[in-house]
């Protein structure tokens, strides 16, 4: 079995690997999401860097061991460890449509911000204060966020803005 697809460690296995894999405990895992602008999804705790997750994206927790988690990604199945701290439970509401944005302590963009985001993240809009959109997180421009399930009417021009953009492994 590929290791970066298998849901297990030797010490507890996803119940759907039950009579697959000889493992002494299984589990339905717990439901978390990412709570950083992106984190590294590792081949071991403190290991190397397998790919990267962005915040808000969903991942089953299977097992705890030194201070991270190991799980898999929601949407590829993808496994790896995870800092316990990289993740939350907060549902997000919207995705960042824009090739990246800023959120902010205050609703302006002269405040110093306090990160930055890709396209991608999705946040829980709690409300809206102007033109920025309020999330546990911090503000951020309303405009670069779209409801999830909403898509941009063009993927070819999406794709189009990547175009020469640097590559970082993960």
């Amino acid at each position: 079995m590929d290791r970066r697809l298998t849901h297990a460690t030797p010490r507890i296995a996803h119940s759907s690997l039950k009579g697959r894999l000889d493992v002494p405990v299984y589990t339905d895992g717990t439901a978390m999401r990412v709570s950083l602008p992106v984190a590294d999804l590792l081949r071991a705790p403190n290991g190397a860097r397998e790919r990267q997750l962005l915040l808000g994206a969903a991942f089953t927790v299977i097992d705890r061991h030194e201070g991270h988690a190991f799980g898999f990604a929601d949407k590829d199945g993808y496994c790896g460890w995870l800092p316990i701290a990289a993740l939350g439970d907060s549902a997000p509401t919207h995705w960042l449509a824009a090739p990246a944005s800023h959120l902010y302590p205050e609703p302006r963009v002269q405040a110093r911000e306090i990160t930055s985001l890709p396209m991608g993240a999705k946040l829980q809009v709690l409300g809206q204060t102007g033109s920025f959109a309020q999330t546990p997180q911090g503000f951020i421009p309303a405009c670069h966020l779209l409801p999830l399930g909403q898509y941009l009417p063009d993927p070819v021009a999406v794709a189009e803005t990547f175009l020469h953009s640097p590559y970082l492994w993960g």
